[in-house]
């Protein structure tokens, strides 16, 4: 439709071009007209050779005037294309106008869906930070009870073979507790990272969305203010 648009306004620009020498045209043919004329009742009463000239004069005036009656008629016709024209250009105004509100339509339910977005997202976290607050409690309290238990069995260890053998269990417990932390840290940070560049991906996909239908938009304005013009 934007390119069907710009063909009709280059167009409506060349006929009115056309239309303007064709008026230019039938005025210098009336002034020439009206010069002859006047000659002729300045010299109306000169010789027969003269009245000769004069009736081929009248021959030339009537020709001039039979190429005023075509140039009128492609005046005419020149006029309901332009007609035809200022209605396609009243429908691309209507156009473009819609363009305009489906653009702020569009901008509405993207700054919506931001907002959306970063409510979710935060809803999210809270939720994530929450699983891992209450996972942390629990190991505390699960350590502070193995370490009760550590001393106790320490304690009752006879020999320092066993305590030796006592604290590598505890320290092997230790070691895969915290593998086990960082694994769970490590796919929740693969996750945050995901949801943060589908997030800006989908931001930069709109807002080359908003770009592309402005610049259209912009385009189509100049040339209906051209059209105006």
């Amino acid at each position: 439709e934007n390119n069907e648009l710009v063909t009709k306004l280059k167009q409506l620009k060349t006929i009115i071009v056309e239309r303007d020498n064709i008026i230019q045209t039938i005025k210098d043919k009336i002034t020439n007209r009206e010069k002859v004329l006047k000659e002729k009742n300045v010299n109306e009463n000169e010789s027969d050779e003269e009245n000769e000239d004069e009736e081929e004069m009248q021959n030339t005036n009537f020709t001039s005037l039979n190429e005023i009656l075509m140039t009128c008629t492609q005046v005419n016709s020149i006029d309901a294309i332009l007609t035809d024209i200022d209605a396609d250009a009243e429908k691309a105004t209507i156009h473009t106008k819609e363009l305009y509100d489906d653009i702020e339509e569009r901008n509405k339910r993207i700054k919506e869906l931001n907002v959306h977005l970063k409510k979710e997202h935060c809803k999210e976290l809270e939720t994530k930070l929450k699983v891992i607050l209450e996972l942390r409690e629990r190991d505390a309290h699960l350590h502070i009870r193995q370490l009760g238990q550590s001393d106790a069995e320490l304690r009752k260890a006879r020999t320092d073979t066993d305590r030796i053998k006592i604290l590598q269990q505890q320290l092997e417990f230790k070691q895969q507790q915290l593998d086990d932390i960082q694994k769970v840290a490590q796919q929740e940070q693969n996750k945050l990272n995901d949801e943060k560049t589908k997030h800006e991906r989908s931001n930069h996909e709109n807002w080359l969305e908003i770009k592309k239908l402005t610049r259209e938009l912009e385009s189509m304005k100049k040339e209906c203010e051209g059209l105006r013009r």
